[in-house]
């Protein structure tokens, strides 16, 4: 593939943005950590905060905030409190969840200005002739993975899958720049001019997306319903790679299977699209789509041939 990015394009941390005090402050469980170690060693030597200010510039909070900190409890998990600041500890104290929900960076939202559900709809009916793309992904372990990055073409009920090593912002924005090489850029921009997607972490690289040339925004909260086409779509795929399953035990373990499988998917008859295939409505309606889609190493399976079962990947 010939698409490739840096990984610190998208690889920053996009902070949780907290509503009000009782959800928390702008401090991770570490940086909380590391200012209460701070201050336990002045107030342990009798020094007030101000003094401890002063010999600790690295600390940016400024003296009120810290005061604000203590009396609210911020730091009692790390046994700075108002009622015991000079109080010496001989083990560390292991956080309770409870506390560990405090400590959460603010999450920088500027991605989804101008770029929200609502925004999409608008854009929708300036653009009543504009093609979208809704983007979601699917995996069993966050942790190791495997995971597949999914698109589904609305105006032809195509689906098509890349599949990941790691659910990163930066390995979301590679696929999508390897949809555009699959496509070639003139099909991508016209096929792909909208993006629909959700607020996951790993699609917060909007400006990255744009600058392959298409638009893209992000459904509400808890608003799966607003891209019900690709949602829908993962129940044809979960045929495959049932939940809580090994996918790679399955036979996920590259691109190769992934478009077997999506292969599949594509030859079987819906009927929403009254007894005929996705394959089908595509080839119609757009051949050079699917050429690409062939080139790429989807194909038409016949019916006689045709699978949804995890045994697809059983050698035979």
């Amino acid at each position: 593939m010939k698409y490739k990015y840096s990984a610190d394009l998208a690889q920053k941390e996009y902070e949780y943005t907290l509503r009000d005090s009782r959800e928390g402050v702008d401090l991770t469980a570490q940086e909380a950590s590391v200012l209460a170690g701070l201050l336990k060693d002045g107030l342990s030597r009798g020094l007030s905060i101000a003094q401890i200010l002063t010999e600790h510039t690295e600390i940016k909070q400024c003296e009120k905030t810290i005061y604000t900190y203590i009396e609210d409890g911020i730091l009692k998990a790390f046994n700075v409190s108002a009622m015991d600041l000079r109080k010496q500890v001989s083990r560390k104290r292991r956080m309770s969840e409870k506390d560990k929900v405090k400590y959460k960076k603010r999450k920088d939202r500027k991605y989804l200005i101008g770029r929200t559900y609502t925004d999409f709809e608008d854009y929708m009916k300036d653009h009543p002739d504009a093609h979208a793309v809704e983007m979601d992904t699917v995996y069993n372990d966050v942790t190791n993975g495997p995971f597949i990055q999914t698109f589904f073409f609305r105006s032809y009920k195509l689906l098509i899958a890349l599949y990941h090593e790691e659910k990163t912002a930066a390995a979301m924005a590679h696929g999508v720049a390897v949809l555009k090489d699959i496509l070639g850029e003139e099909l991508f921009l016209h096929e792909c001019e909208v993006l629909l997607t959700d607020r996951g972490s790993e699609f917060v690289s909007a400006d990255t997306y744009e600058k392959l040339g298409t638009h893209i925004f992000y459904c509400d909260p808890m608003a799966s319903w607003q891209k019900p086409f690709v949602e829908n779509s993962h129940h044809y795929v979960r045929y495959f790679f049932q939940k809580e399953k090994n996918m790679r035990a399955i036979g996920l373990t590259g691109q190769q299977p992934l478009n077997l499988a999506i292969s599949h998917i594509l030859s079987s008859t819906r009927e929403s699209l009254d007894g005929k295939r996705p394959v089908d409505i595509v080839k119609f309606l757009s051949p050079l789509l699917w050429e690409r889609m062939k080139k790429f190493g989807l194909k038409e399976i016949p019916y006689s041939d045709l699978n949804l079962s995890p045994t697809l990947f059983i050698k035979k």
